[in-house]
């Protein structure tokens, strides 16, 4: 006669319904749930694995580029051009509230190439201000970052972005002044013993300006 064999489903089940606990046990509990486990069986022996003293201990830094820094600067929107701009406004270029007000009013005439398609009369008259004032207000754009912003053309944010250059000497700034006023005719220049240098300077600036 063929005796019955235990249900070997009842018996597995049994086992993991017994170690759930464990299996489920958040880590900073498990050590507790496996002291539990252990009074039933003299055999067991728990030891921690974990310091309560952690004065002398030594943390891990992440470097720099660890992953994490790079998904938090990927999650930071990057900064408008207005948002830019608004935040140079300030002294020695911006030193009233007017000169605030027209620079402010500049950059809400902005194209989304950096450059301004305003006109000077119809917006100062907005203002209450001289158009005089309105220009000498946008004129300081040209020492703003991104340089050559604020300009009314390629030629003016040329000329924008030279004014930035305090690198350069004397006589190659001027030959680069002379040379952006009649760009197309710049090889006039090319006997010049400082042509070379002032076009390195030339075709290194940007179009458009951000």
């Amino acid at each position: 006669m063929l005796r019955a064999r235990p249900n070997l489903k009842n018996k597995l089940s049994a086992t993991l319904k017994s170690w759930l606990p464990i299996l489920q046990s958040d880590p900073l509990e498990i050590e507790e749930t496996l002291l539990n486990c252990a009074k039933d069986n003299p055999f067991v022996r728990v030891q921690s694995g974990m310091r309560t003293d952690f004065s002398s201990q030594k943390f891990y830094k992440p470097p720099k580029n660890a992953l994490g820094d790079q998904i938090e600067r990927l999650s930071v929107r990057p900064k408008t051009l207005h948002q830019t701009l608004s935040e140079q406004l300030l002294p020695p270029l911006f030193p009233t509230e007017i000169s605030l007000k027209i620079a402010a009013d500049i950059i809400d005439n902005l194209s989304p190439e950096g450059y301004f398609e305003g006109d000077t009369q119809t917006q100062a008259l907005d203002l209450g201000v001289e158009a005089s004032d309105y220009e000498k207000v946008r004129q300081r754009f040209a020492y703003l970052d991104p340089p050559g912003v604020g300009a009314r053309d390629l030629l003016e944010s040329f000329t924008f972005q030279l004014a930035q250059h305090e690198e350069l000497d004397t006589p190659t700034y001027e030959l680069c002044a002379k040379i952006l006023k009649d760009l197309e005719q710049h090889q006039k220049h090319r006997h010049n013993p400082l042509y070379s240098k002032a076009m390195q300077v030339i075709t290194s600036f940007k179009n458009p300006p951000p």
